[in-house]
C-alpha cells in the first residue's frame, strides 16, 4: 500500500516473491510530490533511495509499519527506490 502527499505517478514491484536468486525485492515509485512520503510496510526497509540517492534519515515503526521518507522540495517528479531483505517477499 503506498500514499504519497502528492500524486503517483508511476509504480512497480520487483521480486516480490521467490524471483531471481540473490535479489532483494524492491518497491519503485515515481512521485510528484514533495514533503513527506508515507507508506505501510509489511518489513522494514533494508535500505531507501531517493533519485539514486541513499536516504539515511527514513524512519520505519516496527510497531505499526509507516515508513517515512523527507522528498526533496522540486517540481519534477522524483524516484524512490526502497530495498527490502531478501526473502522479505515470501509469504509465510
Amino acid at each position: 500500500m503506498l500514499n504519497g502527499g502528492g500524486a503517483i505517478v508511476a509504480s512497480a514491484l520487483t521480486n516480490p516473491v521467490g524471483g531471481a536468486i540473490g535479489r532483494s525485492p524492491q518497491a519503485i515509485v515515481s512521485l510528484s510530490a514533495s514533503d513527506t512520503f508515507g507508506a505501510y510496510c509489511s518489513h522494514a526497509p533494508r535500505l531507501v533511495r531517493v533519485d539514486g540517492r541513499q536516504v539515511d534519515d527514513f524512519e520505519y515503526s516496527e510497531a505499526t509499519g509507516m515508513l517515512t521518507v523527507t522528498l526533496p522540495r522540486q517540481a519534477e517528479p522524483v524516484e524512490l527506490i526502497i530495498d527490502f531483505p531478501r526473502g522479505s517477499g515470501r509469504r509465510p
